[in-house]
């Protein structure tokens, strides 16, 4: 369910329903279109067929919200979508919730690696589940994605799936950077790897969500045989050139996904902010990197007053907003 949080307080204010207009549950990977400030999201039934689809103006006005049939027929895990200037993206891959297996106390949902990932993309002010064409790709899984556009009749979506991937630690795929494009015109699919290096968690600038970017930044796992929380720095990737630069944190710190805090007019001139934990002293510090340049040496590691605990995600607000 969605809350709304007071700033800078951060005090919870309460649930967020649209005015009574909203009932169904809302992922953690809303868009916020950064051009109309509309809000586009989407929830999923843990046990129903079905993804529920929604779009909000920047009052919080509910504009559509309807009902999706999954393409598969089965409860679909689904993390996180994608928006254009005039589409919303939907990614079914499949992880679907199997009741016999939560019958036997087992994990439910699990990854079928011999049915395709499908891509519902409908207009974003669609009217109804009839106005989504679907579009196949390579069995995967991405939990998280990093961004969509339009050229022309195609739209490219860039994320980092996972081959295979299993909720047992250590029996997953590494994910990787990896591009879809969809031909609207022709109804077709291609696909290709962007590189090999195992990342998660991309981040963009958010003033070109929806719209091409040209950078990406994304947390580096340090690989097989470590925790789970094995995230040992952050790397660039310039999806023009195809080159990469990489940061591992200092002092065999341990981090977690990076925010980007735009500062400036460049796309890629800002910081990137993370918790590390420190195992000399078993401290919590925030990191910051230069965005731009990568630098090996951070702008400043600044520790926290108390210990913060592994997590996922964040939001830069400026001062100003």
């Amino acid at each position: 369910k969605p809350y709304v949080l007071s700033l800078p307080q951060l005090e919870t204010v309460g649930l967020w329903t649209a005015e009574g207009s909203l009932s169904h549950n809302v992922t953690a990977h809303p868009k916020v279109c950064p051009d109309t400030e509309e809000l586009i999201f989407f929830g999923y039934a843990f046990l129903d067929p079905i993804v529920r689809y929604g779009v909000a103006d920047k009052s919080g006005k509910l504009m559509r919200s309807f009902d999706i049939p999954t393409r598969c027929g089965k409860p679909v895990m689904m993390h996180d979508m994608a928006i254009t200037k005039n589409f919303s993206i939907l990614m079914e891959f499949p992880l679907y919730f199997e009741m016999s297996r939560a019958a036997k106390g087992n994990m439910p949902y699990v990854h079928d690696v011999n049915l395709p990932s499908q891509f519902g993309i409908l207009p974003r002010h669609a009217e109804s589940a009839s106005d989504v064409r679907w579009f196949s790709a390579k069995s995967a899984y991405s939990f998280h994605i990093v961004n969509a556009w339009e050229e022309g009749e195609v739209i490219r979506l860039v994320g980092c799936p996972q081959e295979r991937f299993s909720f047992e630690y250590g029996e997953s795929q590494p994910s990787v950077l990896y591009e879809w494009v969809f031909d609207l015109q022709a109804g077709t699919t291609t696909e290709r790897q962007l590189h090999d290096l195992h990342i998660e968690f991309p981040v963009i600038n958010p003033a070109l969500t929806g719209k091409q970017n040209r950078y990406t930044w994304a947390a580096v796992f340090a690989g097989p045989g470590m925790p789970f929380h094995s995230i040992s720095g952050c790397v660039k990737y310039d999806l023009k050139t195809g080159q990469h630069i990489r940061h591992d944190f200092l002092g065999g710190r341990w981090g977690g996904e990076s925010v980007f805090a735009p500062v400036g007019d460049g796309e890629d001139s800002g910081f990137l902010l993370t918790y590390t934990y420190n195992p000399q002293d078993k401290s919590t510090e925030l990191y910051i990197v230069d965005a731009k340049t990568m630098d090996p040496n951070p702008v400043a590691i600044l520790r926290t007053p108390q210990r913060v605990p592994f997590g996922f995600h964040g939001l830069w607000v400026p001062r100003e907003d």
